[in-house]
């Protein structure tokens, strides 16, 4: 009547509003409570709202330019006139500066050559710390 059927599944809180309209028995919060809890339907479908959420965590804040860049590879891509088939995206953490480069593989030679010539260009070596992108692993 509250909590199956056409009445739907709507959670503790609003089946025992719509209960205590009608009903009372003692320990019902309790009862009531329990029952939801161990509904089948909703064990099974459940809400986004009954998943614990992770406890927030403090972000270091970069302040140096390009002291932290992070270094991508999207694609692949509709083939370019140029035979470039990826992009390489680099960014500076702190800045959020931009920088995109078309290649046409991602071969860990590519990635490479490409991140020297960027680090040559905008960052000192010693400061750069690069992310462990999975194209950059050796396997």
């Amino acid at each position: 009547m509250c909590h199956e059927g056409t009445s739907g599944h709507l959670g503790v809180l609003k089946t025992k509003d719509r209960l205590l309209r009608h009903f009372f028995w003692p320990n019902c919060y309790k009862d009531i409570e329990e029952f939801v809890k161990t509904c089948d339907p909703c064990q099974r479908v459940g809400k986004t709202t009954d998943k614990k959420k992770e406890p927030l965590v403090a972000v270091p804040v970069i302040f140096e330019v390009f002291s932290k860049i992070n270094i991508d590879a999207r694609g692949p891509l509709p083939t370019s006139t140029q035979g470039n088939k990826f992009i390489i995206t680099v960014m500076c953490l702190a800045s959020k500066y931009p920088d995109a480069v078309p290649v046409p593989d991602i071969t860990s030679k590519s990635v490479v050559n490409l991140s020297f010539k960027f680090l040559a260009e905008w960052v000192s070596q010693e400061k750069s710390k690069l992310t462990k992108g999975s194209h950059l692993r050796v396997s």
